[in-house]
């Protein structure tokens, strides 16, 4: 039993040969496939492998051989069915075994099945794993293992010389079984052995280093021996086709050049050295696509390693090259040429192997390199400033040189570009992050963009590249994507606008005033009659975005001083005005709302400059606002989301206002308070209809509240001392005739054309808030000392003659309870000044009153309620005794 397979034995039923002959005609007919490297994809008659062109005369050469040898084929196959058939008893038909759609058009489904039949069919046999393999294999790896004790753990072998000679021996035994194995196409046992014949030789390469004095003619030597062997080891591969020899061969030559470098200390040899191991692997790249048909057989794992050794030796290089950055003993320019050769060798890697990655790649690096020029110039104590300007300004020139650049073989012009676009972006990244910087400590007391003018001209400068350079691209027309490219553009543009706003050349109050101007010019050029008012919306996005940004900038930095508090805050509120007519409709209410605030702080910040009261102060204020929320209700040409966002944005300040009468009353707060009234009853009395029942309602509820605080906060200020017992029975007095004239003004407001159902909700809102008023009222009078018994006793009267009213005017059937309940109060306040404090003369009087009314209501006629005395009185109506 041996490990080399028996060929398959001939078919007797393969329809006379007509399975080869097919499989070969579907061959020679498919185009997906390369027919020199027989592996790769044909992509546009170019193949993406070993890049083969059969897109000119030579292409047209081999379709003509090919269908000539279709023909053939055909021809003899139809010979070949042609022939005669001695007839005998159970044999098949030729004709039944051949297939019917033999003359008919291969299908794209049968064109791969074919092609895997005859790649099956032509492939050499696979290989068996016998018993007597695993034998050699056994006993070659015991033998090395007994080469290795013998030679490196035996005591009595010191004989460095005896060493060597003892491995390289053991090293040519295992190279020449698995050469003879090889030549015997046993493959197994070939790998097993040959690799073993390698490890010893690299063991009597490095016992030989040990014995020869280490200095620059050894590791030349050693790297010329490398480059020899690794030579031999690929021909002796390529002659027996040991795929373990190959690897190891192509790897020594990929190595040859560090191992040549290693002979010097310096940083330029490692430099030097990786570098030359990235063109090795290229070189190693372009032996495997050669040699790669005569394994038949792809070289998946060999070009995979000189991938890794090249990605290897570049991130090396790169990062020595990274760490000899700002060395005295640096040499001008050359960092540049290495990357530039770093970029050649990325493009011309693509031709072999991952195009995409490498394009990618070849465009950064390119770019890396044009960025790279500044950095060698010795521009003085300032070169740290030119670097950040002139950096963006190499790699935009070298992207848009790429970008004008045509197709370059085997390059993916896409990848490469946006391997280059992204590098020639982050060149950008210093400047905005030291922008960034002075913008999150805007309030530190330091100049603006760093103490030295060049820091901000270098931010600025390296900003304005950037974006100019994606304009530039925008008009080239040949970018990645001309729309993302103008969206960046948009972008950096405002950062530059930003970075001009904080730069040093101003103080903190101008620099306010700049960016509100920058702010300005901005919006203006996007509004409707500006230069910008046809761009996309994509472009529209970072310029709005910045806009606000900018006015938000100039609104924090203009509260430094208190001339720029007022000046540039009111330029803020007319350009944040201006901002609202460039946004979507459905945002704008914000915008009024917060302009609306922001001018009331400012108002008050302005009063607040010329030392009045506090308190006046935001009275002033609030009544302003409150005046100008009039103002848009009486207005025609407001649209609703306007007016309410003006209408919420008054009402914070005189909530703040209504909070200060509970604390300190005095007669100023009575101002914004009665204009709040004229507001609520202009809201009441509009007759628009973008008015809701529920916003008509809350108008309405305001009416009694606001008249109360205006008469609290006027007694405040006009009498010396308590206002108690004057303003109480004043404020009673509105409660009793507001609540019972509901029913009167909801008939003038039904006159005026309102719907009925927001004169239901006006009458309803006004009598909530009168009895809440009312009770109030009620309330303060019996616990105030200052109100006293006689102040209780005049509300109560007061109150009760309203409730009454209410009953009989507005027809409302509590108001005789609330009219009860009020006169039995007047009459304990009555009780009260008189000095009385028997409790039962406290009860009696409400008793008999209660006795009366239901004894006068059952002497007319009406039936007792089948429950108790006390509920049946709660269920009577005390009206109707009368």
């Amino acid at each position: 039993m041996s490990d080399r397979a028996d060929p398959p034995p001939p078919r007797v039923d393969d329809a006379a040969g007509a399975g080869w002959t097919y499989a070969t005609i579907a061959y020679l007919q498919q185009e997906a496939r390369c027919p020199r490297c027989l592996s790769g994809r044909m992509d546009g008659s170019v193949c993406q492998t070993c890049f083969a062109d059969l897109r000119g005369e030579w292409g047209g050469r081999m379709r003509e051989a090919s269908a000539a040898v279709v023909a053939a084929l055909r021809n003899r196959q139809q010979t070949v069915l042609s022939l005669p058939t001695l007839p005998s008893a159970g044999a098949p038909s030729v004709a039944q075994t051949v297939p019917e759609a033999y003359h008919l058009p291969v299908t794209a489904a049968e064109l791969a099945r074919q092609t895997a039949r005859a790649a099956q069919q032509t492939a050499p046999p696979e290989q068996q794993v016998s018993v007597q393999s695993v034998l050699a294999v056994t006993g070659a790896a015991l033998l090395a293992v007994a080469a290795i004790v013998f030679t490196f753990l035996n005591p009595d072998l010191t004989d460095v010389g005896a060493r060597t000679a003892i491995v390289a021996g053991v090293a040519v035994l295992f190279l020449s079984g698995g050469w003879l194995l090889a030549r015997r196409s046993l493959r197994f046992s070939a790998e097993t052995i040959g690799a073993l014949g390698i490890v010893f030789a690299v063991l009597a390469g490095w016992a030989l280093a040990a014995i020869v004095p280490d200095g620059v003619m050894t590791r030349l030597g050693a790297a010329t021996a490398t480059l020899v062997l690794s030579s031999l080891a690929v021909i002796a591969a390529t002659r027996v086709r040991m795929r373990t020899w190959l690897w190891c061969g192509l790897v020594g030559i990929g190595i040859t050049p560090a191992i040549a470098a290693s002979a010097w200390s310096s940083p330029w040899s490692a430099i030097l050295g990786s570098l030359g191991c990235a063109f090795s692997a290229l070189l190693v790249l372009a032996l495997i696509r050669r040699l790669e048909p005569g394994f038949r057989r792809p070289l998946a794992a060999d070009r995979v390693t000189a991938t890794i050794l090249q990605l290897t030796a570049l991130t090396v290089m790169l990062s020595v090259l990274v760490g000899l950055s700002g060395r005295s003993d640096s040499v001008p320019f050359a960092p540049v040429l290495v990357v530039a050769a770093s970029a050649v060798l990325a493009a011309l890697t693509a031709r072999e192997f991952i195009p995409g990655f490498w394009s990618v790649a070849a465009g950064a690096l390119a770019v890396a390199a044009a960025a790279a020029v500044p950095v060698q110039f010795d521009l003085g104590s300032e070169s740290v400033y030119w670097i950040v300007a002139l950096a963006p300004l190499a790699a935009t020139a070298a992207l848009v040189a790429l970008t004008i650049l045509p197709s370059m073989g085997a390059l993916q012009r896409s990848r490469m570009l946006g391997g280059a676009w992204t590098l020639a972006r982050a060149t950008a990244i210093p400047a905005v992050l030291m922008l960034l910087v002075e913008l999150l400590t805007t309030f530190r007391p330091v100049a603006g963009l760093g103490t030295d003018p060049w820091f901000g001209v270098s931010v600025v400068a390296a900003l304005t590249i950037t974006a100019g350079g994606s304009f530039a691209l925008v008009r080239i027309a040949r970018p990645l994507s001309v729309k993302n490219e103008a969206v960046f553009g948009a972008s950096i543009a405002v950062v530059a606008l930003h970075a001009i706003a904080a730069c040093a050349w101003f103080a903190e109050p101008v620099r306010a005033a700049v960016a509100l101007v920058l702010a300005a010019g901005l919006v203006a050029a996007l509004s409707k009659r500006g230069p910008l008012r046809t761009v996309s919306a994509r472009i529209r996005l970072p310029l709005i975005l910045g806009s606000h940004t900018l006015l938000f900038y100039a609104a924090v930095v203009a509260w430094s001083t208190p001339w720029s508090q007022v000046a540039v805050s009111a330029g803020v509120v007319a350009a944040l005005a201006l901002l609202a007519t460039i946004v979507p409709r459905t945002f704008r209410p914000v915008y009024v709302a917060a302009g609306f605030l922001y001018g009331l702080i400012v108002l008050g910040t302005a009063l607040g400059l010329t030392g009045l009261d506090p308190t006046a102060n935001l009275c002033i204020t609030t009544s302003v606002g409150v005046l100008t929320a009039i103002a848009a209700t009486m207005a025609k040409g407001m649209s609703f989301d306007t007016w309410v966002a003006v209408l919420a944005s008054a009402t914070i300040p005189f909530l703040v206002t209504v909070a200060m009468v509970i604390v300190a009353r005095s007669g100023w707060t009575a101002l914004p308070t009665a204009f709040t009234f004229v507001l609520a009853l202009t809201i009441v009395l509009d007759r628009r209809e973008r008015l809701h029942r529920t916003l008509r309602g809350v108008a309405a509820a305001a009416l009694v509240p606001s008249l109360a605080v205006v008469i609290i906060t006027l007694g405040a200020q006009i009498l010396s001392g308590s206002a108690s017992p004057v303003t109480l029975p004043i404020i009673a007095a509105i409660v009793a005739v507001a609540v019972p004239a509901t029913r009167r003004i909801g008939a003038l407001l039904a006159a005026r054309g309102m719907p009925a159902d927001h004169v239901a909700a006006v009458r309803l809102w006004i009598e909530v808030s009168g009895l809440v008023t009312g009770a109030i009222a009620i309330l303060l009078a019996v616990i105030r000392v200052a109100a006293g018994a006689q102040t209780a006793l005049l509300v109560f009267l007061i109150l009760g003659v309203g409730a009454a009213a209410t009953s009989l005017v507005a027809r409302r059937s509590y108001g005789w309870w609330a009219a009860g309940a009020c006169w039995t109060g007047a009459l304990w306040s009555t009780l009260v000044l008189l000095g009385i404090t028997s409790v039962e003369l406290y009860l009696l009087p409400p008793a008999i009153v209660a006795v009366a009314i239901g004894a006068i209501a059952v002497g007319r006629g009406r039936r007792a309620l089948p429950c108790s005395p006390s509920v049946s009185l709660a269920r009577s109506r005390p009206a109707s005794c009368f």
